[in-house]
Parts: structure tokens; sequence; C-alpha cells
């Protein structure tokens, strides 16, 4: 498995490409970034499937785009986000966003070659997720978690008490080895937030 990370949009979100032979998907497209589209004609990619982690505008932005671009992809997201994702005010987003694809809760999920764990991590937003490569050992950690820190609670649908226990129940009992790519800033490791992570 491969990817690549693109800082774009007004809060500088980390979208990412992730793929594996002519296997591909996109998490959390930010805005209608052409880099981004450039890399995924220049890799010969036709991705799947986008997968988010959360529906907060800052990581929802480019759907119509890349919806545009690739008219058989699906899109992804946590059902207990999906009225979120309609409000323009609650998801501080276009609003009117719906997904293709609903999951509930923890499941195993598979987008060609690509086979991946979507974690349920309430606290940010009621529909979190985080995206888990056990066979890579990297997780994709949306506005869940982040290096020295954990995503604002302070907005519709947040709640800290939620959050904290997802990331001590969820994400704090997979391998430290597993490096963790976050929504925003710098990636880290689950052995260094287990250490040093005032929050948790």
């Amino acid at each position: 498995m491969e990817f690549k990370c693109f800082v774009n949009g007004s809060f500088r979100t980390n979208s990412y490409i992730v793929w594996e032979g002519e296997s591909c998907i996109i998490i959390d497209p930010a805005s209608e970034y052409p880099p981004m589209l450039q890399e995924l004609r220049h890799l010969g990619l036709t991705p799947s499937h986008i997968i988010l982690t959360h529906g907060h505008g800052d990581h929802t932005g480019g759907i119509k785009f890349f919806r545009e671009q690739f008219p058989q992809i699906l899109v992804v997201a946590n059902e207990k986000d999906r009225e979120f994702m309609l409000d323009r005010r609650a998801s501080l987003g276009s609003g009117d966003i719906t997904a293709d694809i609903w999951v509930k809760g923890d499941c195993d999920f598979k987008a060609g070659s690509l086979k991946m764990k979507l974690i349920a991590t309430p606290g940010h937003t009621e529909g979190g997720m985080c995206i888990y490569f056990e066979e890579d050992g990297i997780l994709f950690s949306g506005d869940t978690l982040f290096f020295s820190s954990v995503g604002r609670t302070d907005l519709p649908g947040g709640n800290m008490d939620k959050l904290v226990d997802s990331l001590r129940n969820k994400i704090f009992t997979l391998p430290d080895s597993v490096k963790v790519f976050p929504g925003h800033e710098s990636a880290t490791t689950l052995a260094y937030e287990k250490r040093y992570n005032p929050f948790v």
C-alpha cells in the first residue's frame, strides 16, 4: 500500500490518496485541488471510493469536484454524521452532502485490493471514524487524534468524554508501532501519543 498527503483548503487539511496496484481511494477531499487530480492522472489511478473520517466542511469540500472527475466514485461515511452533513451550519460546509455507503460502528472495508478497518471514534463529531490499514500499521485518524493533541469538541456534535473514550478504548488498544496520519498538521505514532498526549 502506498499513499500521498496533500495539504489543501482554507484550514490546511491533510487529504490523502491511497493506492495498491490499480486500487485507489481518496480520504477527506478538502477542496477542489487540481494538484491532487494531476497526481491521480500521473499515476494512472481511478479512485473507487472517497472515505470520510467525518463530515466537517474542511474534509468534504472536494467531494463534488472529484465526483465530477470520476462519476463512478462512491462516498463512504459513518451513518451518525448523516444529518450533520446535510446541515450547512452544523457541518461548517456546503450542506446537502450525502454518502453512497453509510457504515455502522466498526467494520472491515475493502476497495479492490485495499483492505482496511473503519473504526467508529465519536467525539469530534458523532460520526467520526478512523481508517486503519492493519497489515501496513497505518492509521488515518482524521480529527480524532493529532500530534500531542486531539480534535476540538466545542462544535456541534462534539463531546470530549466520548472522544477520550474512543481514544483510550479503541485507538490506544492498537499496537504502539502504528503510524498515525491525522487530518491536520504532522504525523505521529501511537507509541508517542500513548505516552505523551496530554488529553488522554
